[in-house]
C-alpha cells in the first residue's frame, strides 16, 4: 500500500513505532490520504505523488499550515517526512459543506463567510506567480501553440499588473469547509499572497456555481469584508477566464504527467 521507504520512516518515529494500521480515506487526484492509528492515537496521513504538475514547497507550506492551524483555520501537522513525501496531521472528525443536505445557496453563505476570514489572516507566504505557473503546465502538457498557448500570452500582462496582497486559498470547493470541526478548511496546498477576487472566481468555478449563486457569493462577502459589491463582481468576472485557464492547464498537465 506504501512504499517501503515511507513504512520505514514512519516506524522510525517515536510517537508512531513499527505497529500500526492504516485505512484508505478519499483521496484527489493527485495525492493519496489514510487514517493511521498508532496505539490508542490517530492520524491524518497524506502521502505526496511525485508527478503533480504543481512545483510546491513542502517545508513552507508545513510552515504556513502551522499558522493556519493557530487561527483555526486547519488541521495540526506533527511531521513532514525528511524527503517531503509525506505529512501527518493530528486527526480530525470532519464534516464537510459536501456532507450535509442543505442547498447550495446555504452553502454559499458559509463559503462567503469562511473566504472572508481566510482573506482577512496576516499569514506570511509568497505571491501566486500564476504566470509562472501556467507556463509549466503548458511545458508539462506538450503545448507549445493553440488556444490555451495563446490565452496565456493573452492573460499574462493582466495578471502581472493586479496587486497581489491578500492571503487566498484557490480551491475552496464546498469539500474542503468543514463544519465539524466549525471553522476548519481542508487542503491547503496552493495559499499564497494573491488577489482577493481571483479566489472568488476560483471558487464559483470549483463549485460550479450558477450566475444567481455566484452573485450571492460576491454579495455576501462584500458584505463581510465592507467593499463594494459590484466592483467585487466585475473583478471577480473578469477574473474568472484566469481561473479557468488556470484550471484546464493543471488537468492537461496532470494526465500527462500520470
Amino acid at each position: 500500500m506504501l512504499p517501503e521507504s515511507v513504512v520505514a520512516e514512519l516506524r522510525g518515529l517515536d510517537f508512531i513505532g513499527a505497529d500500526f494500521q492504516l485505512q484508505p480515506l478519499p483521496s484527489g487526484a493527485i495525492n493519496r490520504s489514510y487514517a493511521l492509528q498508532a496505539g490508542q492515537q490517530r492520524y491524518f496521513l497524506k502521502c505526496f505523488a511525485d508527478n503533480t504538475p504543481t512545483r510546491l514547497n513542502r517545508q513552507a507550506l508545513f510552515s504556513m499550515q502551522k499558522q493556519l492551524a493557530a487561527a483555526g483555520l486547519a488541521s495540526e501537522p506533527c511531521y513532514l517526512s525528511e524527503q517531503c513525501s509525506f505529512m501527518l496531521e493530528t486527526w480530525q472528525e470532519v464534516r464537510t459543506l459536501e456532507d450535509i443536505e442543505v442547498s447550495v445557496e446555504e452553502k454559499v453563505l458559509i463559503l462567503a463567510g469562511r473566504m472572508a476570514r481566510i482573506h482577512q489572516q496576516n499569514i506570511d507566504c509568497p505571491e501566486l506567480d500564476l504566470v509562472s505557473d501556467w507556463h509549466h503546465y503548458l511545458q508539462l502538457a506538450g503545448i507549445e501553440s493553440g488556444v490555451l498557448y495563446n490565452k496565456v500570452a493573452e492573460y499574462q500582462q493582466y495578471w502581472q499588473q493586479l496587486p497581489k496582497i491578500t492571503f487566498c486559498h484557490h480551491d475552496l470547493a464546498f469539500a474542503h469547509l468543514c463544519i465539524q470541526p466549525q471553522g476548519l478548511v481542508l487542503d491547503w496546498e496552493y495559499q499564497a499572497r494573491s488577489v482577493a477576487e481571483f479566489d472568488l472566481a476560483c471558487a464559483i468555478l470549483v463549485n460550479q456555481l450558477d450566475d444567481q449563486q455566484a452573485r450571492m457569493l460576491v454579495e455576501r462577502y462584500g458584505e463581510a469584508t465592507r467593499q463594494d459589491t459590484l466592483a467585487l463582481w466585475h473583478q471577480a468576472q473578469a477574473l474568472l477566464p484566469l481561473a479557468e485557464l488556470t484550471s484546464e492547464l493543471w488537468y492537461r498537465a496532470a494526465e500527462h504527467s500520470r
